[in-house]
């Protein structure tokens, strides 16, 4: 898809190769825990009443390994878990009816599974899945070949009744989550710009300011907005109730790229403005000139992104008459630090800062090109 080939470092795992290496996601809600324990449930009791196999385990052990709270990773972890499982049952089945369970049997098959694991192109959980079951396999010893085809048998159960659980009826893809994490995300950038306002000034220090590190935080909330990006694009895939919200998809990976965007050359500014005041020497673009910036610069981003503790705004309209004079403001100070000094180096770090200034003004403009798609389905 266009999404796919456009933001495919924000929506991973959406390819054959994506799906294959989804990462086991942690224990959500109190709901997928429900899912979980039902669908491991019924896996047992359909093991034990069509299996002949002595032991029913594998079949709600895998159920309980691949159920994800969304279908696409429901279905890439059933891949790496059924395949992962299924080899080294098989396998291991094979190995110790043939040589037997002893110390070297042991070490040998579990050396050798490892070694096949590290050559799947799976993700670690769908990787370690085979020495896993070699071992259980070994635990449980040598058995006759037709009960080891039914161990297999088990998993296979396990993982359909796991992706029927997931598919019959999954969850809403939690868009409103995203969301809010995005707005907060803004909330917090829009915290180290006030910073960045109030704590520059004049008496001399060598103490780095505070907003710095607010400023190298911000790497966090990037991290978990990515994060649920990815999960609420895989939660679209094969799942009735999504509605359009995979149409909308595109929207929301643009807008978040373009907040990731602004807040790198946020933390930059803040690295600037940190050199530049509250030093031995004045900075030649005054504190005050600076906080004059810095409100309309938090006046713009507000039109764009929204306020402060609002909802996030994925399009707003941040006004080209107000944008082009508030870069004709930039450029101003620009000329008239020069020209007060008369030497560029002299002056060079105000620069910068006034470059950053005017990067991020353009950034705000460009965050508001599109249209707000969201409505009542989310």
């Amino acid at each position: 898809m266009a999404a796919d080939r456009l933001f495919g470092d924000l929506l991973p795992g959406e390819s054959i190769g994506g799906v294959l290496k989804v990462r086991p996601s942690g224990i959500g809600s109190y709901k997928h825990i429900a899912r979980v324990a039902i669908a491991a449930t019924i896996a047992w009791l359909i093991a034990i009443n069509l299996s002949a196999s002595t032991l029913g385990i594998f079949a709600p052990i895998t159920t309980l390994l691949v159920v994800q709270a969304s279908p696409l990773s429901t279905l890439g972890m059933s891949a790496q878990r059924i395949a992962g499982t299924g080899l080294g049952v098989l396998g291991a089945s094979v190995w110790v009816n043939l040589l037997g369970l002893s110390w070297w049997t042991f070490g040998l098959g579990l050396v050798i599974s490892l070694v096949l694991a590290r050559l799947l192109p799976f993700s670690v959980g769908g990787q370690i899945q085979i020495p896993i079951a070699v071992i259980f396999v070994m635990a449980i010893g040598p058995n006759s070949m037709e009960q080891d085809l039914w161990r297999v048998l088990d998993v296979g159960i396990g993982g359909v009744v796991g992706i029927a659980a997931v598919l019959v009826w999954p969850s809403k893809p939690p868009i409103g989550q995203l969301l809010d994490t995005m707005a907060k995300y803004r909330d917090d950038i829009y915290q180290v710009l006030m910073a960045i306002r109030d704590e520059s000034g004049t008496e001399a220090h060598a103490q780095v300011h505070a907003y710095v590190q607010q400023a190298r935080n911000l790497r966090d909330g990037a991290v978990t907005a990515r994060e649920q990006l990815a999960h609420v694009s895989q939660s679209t895939h094969v799942n009735m109730r999504a509605g359009d919200i995979r149409s909308q998809v595109p929207q929301l990976a643009l807008s978040l790229r373009r907040l990731l965007g602004f807040a790198i050359q946020v933390r930059g500014l803040a690295g600037a403005a940190d050199a530049l005041y509250n030093r031995r020497l004045p900075a030649a673009l005054t504190p005050a000139q600076l906080q004059e910036l810095v409100d309309s610069l938090l006046t713009q981003a507000s039109s764009a992104m929204g306020t402060q503790g609002q909802p996030i705004v994925l399009a707003g309209d941040a006004g080209p008459m107000e944008s082009a004079r508030v870069g004709r403001e930039i450029r101003g100070l620009a000329s008239n630090v020069v020209g007060e000094f008369g030497d560029v180096s002299a002056v060079l770090e105000s620069i910068a800062l006034l470059g950053r200034f005017d990067y991020l003004l353009k950034q705000v403009q460009a965050y508001g090109t599109g249209e707000h798609i969201f409505d009542d389905d989310i």
